[in-house]
């Protein structure tokens, strides 16, 4: 079988009808312009290629963590440090990307209780009247990102952490 020559499939050409004229149409080899020769074979035009560092001179610093840290208030971090109590042994259990997903999305977290937080201290009317159901329900969602979590504890645990970060704002205004 390998023997065997496969021919060759060619697009089937129509004849032009009586009277039409036998314009060839463009394909792709004769529509790219071609630059006109003298003589002489010119050689493509080629950019030179950027001269690489070496490898002492190509950065390796990243940008220091502490400006990022720097942008947090103090309640922020509080907030943080409450939500992540008691959950080392199972974020320790998580895969790394998993860890850094959970992290990030931890300090999301805080900063949206934060500007909830903020955002009734500050309303008319409703000052100190924070919708405890709301931050309960958000850390709730949060939790329930762990594998293998019992829904009581996060339940109990979404709570308990509610009443910490409230009874911090408490301590933080006095």
């Amino acid at each position: 079988m390998p023997d065997e020559l496969v021919p060759e499939l060619k697009p089937k050409q129509e004849a032009p009808a009586q009277g039409a004229t036998t314009e060839a149409l463009p394909t792709p080899e004769s529509s790219v312009e071609k630059p006109a020769t003298t003589g002489a074979e010119q050689a493509p035009k080629v950019a030179p290629a950027l001269p690489e560092l070496p490898v002492e001179a190509q950065p390796t610093e990243k940008v220091p963590e502490a400006t990022v840290d720097e942008q947090k208030s103090v309640l922020r971090v509080k907030i943080e440090g409450i939500l992540a109590k008691e959950l080392e042994p199972l974020f320790e259990g998580l895969p790394s990307e998993r860890q850094i997903e959970f992290k990030t999305a931890g300090e999301g977290l805080a900063m949206e209780i934060e500007q909830l937080l903020l955002k009734f201290k500050n309303m008319p009317g409703v000052a100190g009247k924070v919708p405890v159901h709301k931050i309960v329900e958000m850390i709730a969602v949060w939790l329930r990102t762990l594998p293998g979590v019992n829904k009581h504890y996060i339940e109990q645990a979404s709570k308990i952490k509610t009443d910490e970060i409230l009874r911090e704002k408490q301590q933080e205004q006095d």
